[in-house]
Order: structure tokens, then C-alpha cells, then sequence
């Protein structure tokens, strides 16, 4: 016989011998009560579930379990009610039964408030979201991680630290991609790290929020209020968060891609220390603007402003020479002298008189590299720029 089916004939052997606890016989009932032997049923229920789990068979293991679980809260042994429930869970949560796994934690979360284990009851809710996430329900799962920041913020239980339930929640927002309610959970852990005193893991959680709200706002502004904010403690200048965040919001306001990529591909940067979730938005920030034309790149340089037709240049400008030609009718200033122009004009058999032929044919001034700026030859003088 097969290790398989020797545990499926033990464990039918053991459900039989709960129901025999439950139903005893007239003598039994004559000598030991009629209502059975609850907790010697519930012992019996468990093992059947132990040897369906090892024969593979969770579906009756996951009843057994519940058998047993009703009969130990009918006697109020709350301690076997948690521990049946917690392995119900795992059954769900290995058969891909997701909501019925949250079920179980909510159950379990219940209970430990019932018997004043309030640590134990934020764990629980913190696990029933993570399961409503696998089953997709993200509005159920970021509706129990509020219940445990509640809980949490209710009074910090024995047992439990509020800046590891804040974190996990802070986590759980950046998976479900709720990056605003990420935010409030990283100011959260700002002042649990206040409290503290320790203000090593305060500053990481600067750059954190920075980091978060950069990926909210692809404008950089909310991030460079919050820096500015950050900026009050005099202490968080000094450090190494600072100097990243200073790199962030700047390659933001100033449209910098180059900047950005070279912060985020920093091998033992401030980035490299923070919360592996924030980290990953970290890479995946992008500049609002990085796709803008090169004309506009180049509209916006001070080479392109220093160089344009509007500066001062000693070429003449030839809107102005067009617009002398229409007003006054003569040729327009040229730089240099044609000294054969007058002569062409004269054997020339067309109608036009030699001043209007000027002021048609005249050639446009010469095209200087200088209004094709901001692009200079290795000779041009840019030491200023």
C-alpha cells in the first residue's frame, strides 16, 4: 500500500472516531452524557485533517479542519479555534482560494479582538489584505490595510510595532499602485521615526516621499514644496538622502533626462538604500517633457537666445532690407559693392526699371553660421556658455 493511501485510510479511521464522539451509544450515553465528548472530537477531526493534507487531499482536510474549529469554540478553547482557522487559510491560500483565505484571516483577526490580542488582530488584517490583492480585489484589500492603520492608531498594542504595520501598508498601496495613499503612510513612518529619534531612517523617508510624489506629479512641484519642507531640519542637509533628493528635484524642474538616468543607475546612491518598493518607482520615474522637440530644446537655450536674429549682429537683417525695398522702392543695402549691376541693367530688355529689378533679383544677405546656432565650429568663442 502506498504511503498515499495508508494516510487516506488513517484519516477516514479518525473522522469515523470523531462522529463515534459525537453520536455515542446508549450506553455511553447512560454512563458519560448524551451530549458527547466535544473535545476529544475536535482532537480526532484535527488528525483526520493532518493525514487528508499528507494524502493530498485538501478539500477534506479544509472540512475537518472546520469541525473541528466549531467544536473548540463551543467549549471556548479560543487558542485551537485560531490555530484550525489559521491552517484553513493556508489550505486556501496554497489552493489558489484567495478570498476564502482573507475569510480566514478576518475570522481569526475577529477572535483576537474577542480575547484582547490586538497585535495578533493587525497581523491578521494586514494578511487578509495581501490575499484580497492575489484574488484582485484591490478596493477590499486597501480597505483592510485601513483597518489595521486604525487599529494601530488606536493605541500601539503590545507586540506590535506601528512603523512595521505603516510600512507594510505603505508597500501595499505601491503594489495596488495608490501612490497618494503611499504618501500618507511614508508621513506616518516620517513621525514614527521622529518619535523614535531616529532620525537615519527619518531622512530616508524624506527621500521616499520625494520620490513617491515625483511619480504623482511628473511636474516635480509637489516634490520640490516637499524638499523645501525637508529642508527645515538642519541636520537632513548634511546627509546623504539630501543630496539625492536635491538631484531628483532638480533633474525634474530643469527638464534634465541625463540627470535623472544618472541618479537612478548610481551604484551605492542614496536610492540604493531606501525600501525596495519605493526604489522601483524610483526607477521607473520619467521627465514630462523628455520627448519635446529639438526646436523647442533649442528656443530655450541661451546660446539660441545670445544668437538669434533678434540680437544684435553686424549682418543686416533681411526682413529689414524687404521692408526698406516696399517702402521707400530702392535696392537694398548691400555689403558688399556690385560695381556691373548698372551695366546688366542697362542691356537688359525687360520692363522693369533698374531700381525695381534691383529690389526683385537682389540676392539675400549672406547666411551666416551664427543663426544656425546654438551648433559652433571647434574656432567659435563659447567659454561663456
Amino acid at each position: 500500500m502506498s504511503a498515499q493511501k495508508k494516510y487516506l485510510v488513517s484519516a477516514k479511521e479518525h473522522e469515523k472516531k470523531a462522529h463515534g464522539y459525537m453520536n455515542p451509544g446508549f450506553f455511553d450515553r447512560m454512563f458519560g452524557g448524551s451530549s458527547g465528548d466535544k473535545l476529544l472530537a475536535a482532537a480526532s477531526y484535527k488528525r483526520a485533517a493532518v493525514d487528508y493534507t499528507s494524502a493530498g487531499d485538501p478539500g477534506n482536510a479544509l472540512k475537518c479542519y472546520e469541525e473541528a474549529s466549531k467544536l473548540a469554540l463551543e467549549v471556548d478553547n479560543f487558542s485551537e479555534v485560531l490555530m484550525m482557522h489559521q491552517q484553513c487559510a493556508k489550505l486556501c491560500g496554497e489552493t489558489g482560494k484567495f478570498r476564502e483565505e482573507a475569510k480566514y484571516f478576518d475570522s481569526i483577526s475577529d477572535t483576537c479582538l474577542e480575547i484582547g490580542r490586538v497585535d495578533q488582530a493587525i497581523k491578521m488584517k494586514m494578511k487578509a489584505s495581501n490575499a484580497l490583492q492575489k484574488a484582485g480585489d484591490e478596493k477590499s484589500a486597501f480597505s483592510r490595510m485601513l483597518d489595521a492603520c486604525k487599529l494601530v492608531e488606536e493605541g500601539e498594542p503590545k507586540g506590535t510595532s506601528a512603523h512595521e504595520i505603516y510600512e507594510m501598508a505603505m508597500r501595499a498601496c505601491i503594489e495596488a499602485r495608490k501612490f497618494k495613499e503611499a504618501v500618507n503612510m511614508v508621513r506616518k513612518l516620517q513621525v514614527c521615526a521622529e518619535k523614535k529619534g531616529n532620525n537615519y531612517r527619518r531622512w530616508k523617508y524624506f527621500l521616499c516621499e520625494t520620490v513617491l510624489l515625483c511619480k504623482i506629479d511628473p511636474d516635480g512641484i509637489a516634490a520640490s514644496k516637499a524638499k523645501d519642507e525637508h529642508e527645515k531640519e538642519t541636520e537632513y542637509v548634511t546627509s546623504k538622502a539630501y543630496v539625492a533628493e536635491q538631484e531628483l528635484v532638480g533633474a525634474f524642474a530643469d527638464d534634465e533626462p541625463d540627470r535623472l538616468e544618472k541618479l537612478q543607475n548610481s551604484r551605492g546612491g542614496a536610492l540604493s538604500f531606501i525600501d525596495n518598493h519605493v526604489a522601483k518607482v524610483a526607477m521607473e520615474l520619467e521627465l514630462k517633457a523628455t520627448g519635446r522637440s529639438l526646436i523647442d530644446t533649442e528656443a530655450s537655450s541661451p546660446v539660441a537666445t545670445k544668437f538669434s536674429p533678434s540680437a544684435t549682429v553686424s549682418t543686416p537683417s533681411v526682413d529689414t532690407n524687404i521692408a526698406a525695398s516696399n517702402d521707400a522702392k530702392k535696392a537694398p543695402t548691400i555689403t558688399e559693392p556690385r560695381p556691373d549691376s548698372a551695366s546688366k541693367h542697362s542691356d537688359d530688355k525687360s520692363p522693369l526699371k533698374p531700381t525695381e529689378m534691383d529690389s526683385v533679383t537682389a540676392p539675400k544677405p549672406p547666411k551666416t553660421e551664427v543663426i544656425e546656432a546654438p551648433y559652433f565650429s571647434d574656432d567659435d568663442d563659447c567659454d561663456d556658455y
